[in-house]
């Protein structure tokens, strides 16, 4: 009974980190999505080289 009972505590403590680190990302996105807001303008990384990312245009500038 020990170790079921030892389980079922690690099972609980792992299910409240999993739900903190869940509000915690939610509240870092909303903060982030306020800053693109108020800059009005979203910067972007591309991964030069890959098809369907990013390729150099004609003129050489990367686009995708």
């Amino acid at each position: 009974m020990k170790n079921f009972s030892f389980k079922a505590h690690h099972l609980v403590a792992a299910s409240l980190a999993i739900a903190s680190f869940g509000v915690l990302a939610s509240t870092a996105q909303a903060d982030r999505l306020a800053d693109v807001k108020k800059a009005g303008i979203l910067h972007c990384g591309v991964v030069p080289g890959v098809p369907g990312y990013a390729f150099p245009n004609k003129q050489g500038k990367m686009v995708g």
